[in-house]
């Protein structure tokens, strides 16, 4: 008996060396090697294992080609994401440039309108002028011409000075939102007048739709910071719900209000139409996402108007439900001291 429980303890003394030898030499191996890969698919791409590559057996050998493999997946991720960056920067500066281009065409639609009406006043004029001179010639004029004429003549001037202005306004109009989106011009705006501004640079596009856009703003309220981006953040917003506020073309009407709140200019966008399902209101901001893809929606309009937010160091957000509308409000900072990513500072 002594003998068997001799046999029986160096067994069990025996096995606990193995399961000992076991748990250091294979099992804590694998369960480092576990952690690792668990961490490397929670995206954590630098790290590697380093404290078992150089065994010299299945173990190390395993180890060794995670690295290698990690190291390309690396390699491949970075170039990846550069790639994404680099296209998706572009995608976004060919939508700043669509928009503009659809407002040129659009302004140059809208002011062919004073220009003819100027040029038929003109040539209205110059041939009353013919007449008048042919009279004068043949010794034919008499004062009733003459005052019919000059009658004539002040009310086609009268047109002509009126349309000429039209198109003058509109001109400066444009020429002013077209250069603060492609300039970061550091100046202090009204808001009332510079939105105004904006939507009477939109109206080419407005004048096709059955909408309407009200600003509820008081005339005292001034934002110092770049206009060019306020004027990118609007003109998209417009844009947006324009294209997808009014599926089925009803008329619609849109209000834009403003107001100083703890040092914040706030600016509410707001809209009556169809709302956005809740399962898209999480999505709107995510970059090419879009239920218009069919009628040329690119899906960047919001995500351009985050960004351009995010730089003024402001924020966005939305609520909206089904049949009622959809409001965005925009918090501002009252002074822009420096735009998020750049060194360019600027003070009061």
């Amino acid at each position: 008996l002594a003998i068997f429980l001799g046999i029986v303890c160096i067994t069990l003394v025996e096995l606990l060396v193995l399961l000992f030898y076991l748990r250091r030499i294979v099992i804590k191996p694998l369960l480092y090697i576990s952690n690792v890969v668990n961490s490397f698919r929670e995206k954590h791409f630098t790290i590697r294992i380093n404290a078992i590559e150089n065994r010299a057996d299945e173990i190390g050998t395993l180890s060794r080609a995670f690295n290698e493999m990690a190291d390309l997946i690396q390699q491949y991720s970075s170039e990846l994401e550069s790639i994404v960056k680099e296209r998706t920067t572009r995608l976004i500066e060919a939508e700043k440039l669509a928009v503009l281009g659809s407002l040129t065409a659009g302004v140059a639609h809208e002011i062919n309108t004073p220009v003819g009406v100027g040029l038929t006043a003109a040539t209205h004029l110059n041939e009353r002028l013919a007449t008048i001179q042919k009279l004068s010639n043949d010794g034919k004029l008499t004062r009733s011409d003459f005052e019919r004429f000059l009658s004539d003549a002040s009310e086609t001037i009268g047109i002509l000075i009126t349309n000429l202005h039209r198109a003058s306004d509109f001109v400066q109009s444009f020429k002013q939102i077209a250069v603060d989106q492609n300039k970061d011009d550091f100046r202090t705006i009204n808001i009332r007048e510079y939105l105004g501004e904006i939507i009477f640079s939109l109206r080419p596009k407005l004048k096709k739709t059955p909408h309407t856009i009200n600003l509820d703003i008081p005339a005292d309220i001034f934002w110092t910071g770049y206009p060019g981006m306020l004027s990118q953040i609007i003109t998209n917003l417009i844009i947006n719900a324009i294209m997808h506020a009014y599926p089925d073309g009803q008329a619609g009407e849109i209000t834009i209000n403003a107001y100083i709140q703890n040092e914040k200019l706030i600016i509410q966008f707001s809209d009556d139409g169809c709302g956005i399902p809740e399962q898209d209101l999480k999505k709107i901001f995510e970059p090419f996402y879009t239920t218009k893809r069919d009628s040329g929606g690119s899906g960047l309009g919001l995500y351009i108007i985050q960004n351009i937010v995010s730089r003024l160091g402001g924020s966005i957000s939305v609520v909206s439900k089904i049949k009622s509308g959809t409001t965005f409000t925009i918090e501002l900072p009252l002074v822009v001291t420096e735009l998020v990513g750049d060194e360019n500072e600027h003070t009061k």
